[in-house]
């Protein structure tokens, strides 16, 4: 299937309204975007939806390119949730590719053991150590699920690529339990196209190839995206003059979750 053809892309941008729809309705207070595939997601919510909350949205390390990626992403997210926590119901959404479920199954078995942890440390903090094992469990499964975390993956389902991987397991349970969100397409149209990532990682060369670290070197916007990103504005009858990269501070700030002993690797 050609990502380019306009069918293709008219099919993928009615898949976004879709997230846009999915997002009104679930009204989180934070949306993660992991950097690099749900850029492009972000800019084509601006675009598509009137008002997109850009304010709720954060950008978070999390492509399989980066090195120790799993470790990234949890102490990512348990910084983030430090700065956020409030005892009380917090709804976090997150964006994310699908074809096989693999990136989505990874970066939600790291938040919720983050999750986990800082229920934990609520509960010490809250009642001490004095607790028999019952009520722990008891209290620290009541304070993670005040964290409602509900990631959304765009789920590419009528291309060769979807065909050649099928669904993991792990990600099917999550969605037969309600635990995921599928927006269906029949192709990601950004999906692991260098130009439509206006972003770069940190790279360093090593011996066995290239290694990627979570910290933001510039920003590359190609002509190719910017293209792109005005027939969506045509498809959904916006003004293809103003479509741009949005959130250029956020994303450069995605690194301030990172703990120092990490920076210091970079």
């Amino acid at each position: 299937m050609d990502p380019n053809k306009y069918k293709t892309i008219e099919n993928f941008v009615r898949g976004m309204i879709r997230l846009g729809e999915g997002l009104k309705e679930f009204d989180p207070d934070y949306i993660i975007a992991p950097m690099m595939g749900a850029v492009p997601f972000i800019d084509i919510l601006n675009i598509v939806g009137n008002e997109f909350e850009n304010e709720k949205v954060y950008y978070m390390p999390a492509s399989n390119k980066i090195k120790d990626v799993k470790k990234v992403i949890r102490n990512w997210f348990s910084n983030f949730l430090e700065e956020i926590y409030i005892p009380n119901e917090i709804k976090i959404a997150c964006l994310d590719e699908v074809v096989s479920g693999n990136s989505l199954v990874r970066s939600y078995k790291q938040v919720q053991t983050a999750i986990s942890e800082k229920a934990t440390q609520e509960m010490i903090k809250s009642y001490g150590l004095n607790l028999d094992d019952k009520n722990k469990q008891k209290i620290r499964e009541e304070l993670a699920n005040q964290i409602i975390y509900l990631p959304f993956g765009i789920r590419e389902v009528g291309s060769k690529r979807a065909d050649k991987k099928s669904l993991i397991n792990e990600y099917k349970k999550l969605l037969a339990e309600g635990k995921t969100k599928a927006i269906e397409v029949d192709c990601i149209t950004t999906m692991d196209r260098i130009d439509f990532f206006p972003v770069t990682y940190k790279r360093v060369d090593a011996k066995t190839g290239p290694v990627f670290y979570p910290i933001i070197e510039g920003f590359n916007v190609s002509p190719v995206y910017i293209n792109f990103l005005q027939t969506v504005a045509k498809i959904v009858g916006k003004d293809p003059d103003e479509v741009t990269l949005k959130n250029m501070a956020r994303i450069l700030e995605s690194s301030k979750y990172l703990s120092d002993n990490f920076k210091s690797e970079y």
